[in-house]
């Protein structure tokens, strides 16, 4: 393990929540498959570097894995290195522009299905999936 990936590991990644889980494993490891890192929202592509943290949650006895891409490990060290222990408000931004990103084109794929369905645009708000509006 290089010095960064060492850094990185200490900081919490979920910036000291209260949360009744028990920590299984946090370690770096080699893709198999795409995963998507809970910070930036990024693709994690198959045979890359990347951190795994699996955790239990004690509350409903569910485990959880969680993907971190290598430039949020690099800006979690960076975090760590430079004193500030949580994460880097930098990569959570990322990940709230791509998450209204997200939104924004599921809402569009909504309209257009309620469009094409109808024949004629929709006005009435209440005529949308609950996940649009």
């Amino acid at each position: 393990m290089d010095i960064e990936e060492s850094a990185c590991l200490k900081v919490g990644p979920f910036g000291g929540e209260d949360a009744n889980v028990t920590l299984l494993h946090d370690r770096f490891l080699i893709t198999r498959k795409e995963h998507e890192c809970l910070t930036c929202l990024d693709t994690i592509l198959p045979r890359k570097r990347m951190r795994a943290r699996t955790e239990r949650d004690n509350d409903d006895n569910t485990l959880k894995t969680f993907y971190f891409c290598w430039p949020c490990c690099e800006a979690m060290a960076a975090d760590w290195n430079n004193g500030n222990f949580d994460l880097s408000f930098d990569r959570a931004e990322i990940r709230v522009a791509r998450a209204r990103q997200r939104e924004d084109a599921w809402r569009r794929q909504c309209d257009e299905a309620l469009d094409a369905e109808a024949g004629a645009p929709v006005d009435d708000i209440s005529l949308h999936c609950d996940p649009c509006y």
